[in-house]
């Protein structure tokens, strides 16, 4: 499953910048879907994790 980025900014409560610093990164990679930028819930859940072990 696949989310926007409108949703994984609301999920995260992050901005566009910090989505582009994380597939920089490689902390968050965003995935081509035909012509549209996509995020894999999977990864999502991983981050929401990892801050919620914090």
């Amino acid at each position: 499953r696949y989310l926007t980025k409108e949703q994984v900014k609301e999920l995260c409560g992050v901005c566009d910048a910090t989505l582009w610093h994380w597939n920089r990164k490689g902390y968050l990679k965003a995935v081509k879907v035909g012509n549209k930028v996509r995020y894999r819930a999977s990864d999502i859940q991983r981050i929401l994790g990892e801050r919620d072990g914090k």
